[in-house]
């Protein structure tokens, strides 16, 4: 980890052997909260998950998806997204689970940022 925080892994897709390796994931802060992104290759397609509290469905717009004060941020459009509610964690007795899906169509970063 570097001293502004930023923290730098590297690792790999697999499924049932690898996808492929030597994949550079970071993840860091933002000015108001933290950025995912992956080095992606063109065509190849990005999972993404963010919990919002509360049962509320998320607004979702072509890049960003916004529950309260909850905000989700992408640099590409968002191919698909699914909503699931029921999920719990110390903190929050209800969250909401938008899962979202981007497409890289070249060889690019994939980002998220979570507000």
């Amino acid at each position: 980890m570097t001293r502004e925080g930023r923290l730098v892994v590297r690792g790999g897709f697999r499924r049932r052997g690898w996808l492929r390796k030597g994949v550079t994931f970071v993840i860091q802060p933002t000015s108001c909260g933290v950025e995912v992104a992956v080095y992606g290759r063109a065509g190849e397609r990005y999972e993404f998950s963010a919990f919002f509290r509360g049962n509320a469905r998320p607004a979702i717009g072509e890049r960003r998806a916004r529950s309260g004060a909850q905000v989700v941020a992408f640099n590409l459009p968002i191919r698909s997204t699914s909503v699931g509610r029921g999920y719990h964690s110390a903190s929050d007795a209800w969250l909401t689970r938008g899962r979202f899906v981007v497409e890289a169509p070249r060889d690019e970063w994939v980002r998220m940022e979570l507000c």
